[in-house]
């Protein structure tokens, strides 16, 4: 279709720029309305409060990305989606990792990485101050902003969050990263997919904070 053509030739400029090295990460803001995904793709969601985003964030994504290629399903974009202020706050107990820090660390980290798959940072969700649930938040505005089905999308979580799952995963296609430390998942749901990090060291944001208080 002409739909998947445009499609394709955005991702071989993509593709360009970065074996040229000059290509940055893009905000959604900035691409809402270019990027087409075909019916026949699927695009990677990595949501999290991401305070800070570190290496251990970018293994779980490229991971679950490197797991899913190697199904046969055509990805065409990995989303970064970090939650609200508020949500943060209330996990951290402070205000110290506001959405301009967090996505300062975010892009700085993932631009200094290169890849097949273009990689793009949500930035309007994170901005929405009254929403209850930020997941579902997430879902709903990706789907709308990018005209794609639910079905298109796959949720990447790591087994620290495996209680959340059940929330999910009837409606949603999730990828399940197994942390080290954590009980590995073992639930079994035709709509869950299991990867291994590719690293074994843990890192931990909780940590990262109290170092730098």
């Amino acid at each position: 279709t002409l739909l998947c053509m445009i499609d394709f030739l955005y991702n071989s400029a993509v593709k360009l720029r970065k074996q040229s090295g000059d290509f940055e990460m893009q905000s959604l803001s900035e691409v809402v309305g270019s990027i087409k995904v075909c019916p026949n793709q699927r695009a990677l969601i990595f949501l999290g409060s991401f305070a800070p985003f570190h290496d251990g964030h970018l293994d779980v994504a490229l991971s679950a990305l490197d797991r899913i290629e190697k199904m046969g399903v055509q990805v065409n974009c990995l989303i970064f989606c970090l939650h609200n202020d508020s949500s943060v706050k209330s996990k951290i107990g402070n205000d110290a990792w506001g959405i301009d820090r967090r996505l300062s660390h975010l892009t700085h980290k993932m631009r200094a990485h290169k890849s097949d798959t273009p990689f793009i940072v949500n930035d309007l969700t994170c901005r929405k101050d009254d929403v209850k649930e930020m997941t579902l938040e997430i879902i709903k505005d990706v789907s709308e902003l990018l005209k794609i089905k639910p079905t298109q999308e796959i949720l990447i979580m790591g087994s620290d969050n495996a209680s959340n799952i059940s929330k999910y995963i009837d409606k949603n296609r999730v990828i399940c990263v197994n942390r080290p430390g954590y009980k590995k998942i073992t639930m079994k749901h035709p709509n869950l997919t299991v990867a291994e990090r590719r690293f074994t060291k843990d890192i931990s944001s909780t940590k990262i904070r109290d170092e730098h208080a």
